[in-house]
């Protein structure tokens, strides 16, 4: 499975690649600003990337605004619990921004937030169990992952990245079926601003219907919120209806929605972009809805 690359840009920490066709401006090193604003524009003309997307606080969002940028999700309180986090998008090729069906996503949402709060205690089925993720589950989670996703914007099916990730900034849950996962998720940490991103969320489909998505984002609220997280997020599929329900029914708010953002779980092939003489396919652009809560 091909993935798109992970760099710095001067202090800041972008993804970009034609996996994606995007650039993803992951963390703002504030010093960057303002030359940041022009050079993600330069690399997006100059690769015929058809989107951007920034994650910032609010408090930088100005120069983005005034460059063309504008705001399609945001969380409260994102950074340090006070300052909201804002994801603003900028669209060279606005064929990107054209959304397949946009009255599935709303039908998603209503049905989502019809149901807002009614979350209920899941108990695992004999012989599940759940457990945090070591370095030697590595293997078993990369073959789960690899099982459910055709695609994904990051290489969780790579064993090599997912320990890589353990030692730095993301902690790994699983449910076991004996030696075998069959539902994971995890919890990307950013320490010094305070939030949580809930994702990676899979199972297998034999195990779907037992609310194990549920389950593992109750265990990862419960061991973030000791250790001093101040805000949970997620970065879920607009299309479907199980994930959206999970997060509102946990007590979620809804934060806005990221259109056309990522390629995952292969879904369907939409029409070329040209840019700048470069001729692509877009593959599986899916938009993403952001969740979020305070914990």
């Amino acid at each position: 499975m091909a993935n798109d690359t992970i760099c710095r840009v001067g202090g800041s920490l972008i993804q970009h690649g034609d996996l994606n066709h995007r650039i993803y401006l992951m963390h703002l090193e504030p010093g960057d600003l303002p030359g940041i604003v022009a050079e993600l524009n330069r690399m997006a003309m100059e690769q015929g990337y058809s989107k951007i997307f920034v994650k910032i606080p609010v408090t930088h969002s100005r120069q983005f605004l005034e460059a063309g940028y504008t705001e399609e999700a945001r969380v409260e309180g994102m950074f340090h619990g006070t300052v909201d986090g804002v994801f603003l998008a900028r669209y060279p090729d606005p064929k990107r921004r054209q959304v397949a069906d946009p009255d599935l996503i709303r039908d998603i949402l209503k049905k989502a937030q019809e149901q807002a709060g009614e979350r209920c205690v899941v108990t695992l089925p004999a012989p599940l169990v759940c457990r945090e993720c070591a370095q030697d589950d590595a293997e078993a989670l990369a073959d789960l992952y690899r099982a459910v996703f055709a695609t994904y914007p990051f290489p969780i099916t790579d064993p090599g990245y997912l320990r890589s990730t353990m030692e730095s900034h993301i902690r790994y849950w699983a449910v076991w079926d004996g030696d075998c996962p069959v539902a994971a998720s995890s919890a990307e940490m950013a320490p010094a601003e305070r939030n949580v991103e809930m994702t990676d969320f899979a199972t297998l489909p034999a195990w779907r219907g037992y609310r194990l998505s549920s389950y593992l984002l109750a265990r990862m609220e419960e061991t973030m919120k000791s250790e001093g997280f101040a805000v949970a997020y997620t970065i879920c599929r607009a299309e479907s209806y199980p994930i959206n329900i999970t997060f509102s029914r946990a007590g979620y708010q809804f934060g806005g929605t990221l259109w056309n953002n990522t390629q995952i779980c292969g879904a369907r092939e939409m029409q070329g972009i040209s840019l700048s003489g470069k001729s692509v396919i877009c593959r599986g652009f899916e938009s993403m809805n952001i969740w979020y809560t305070r914990l």
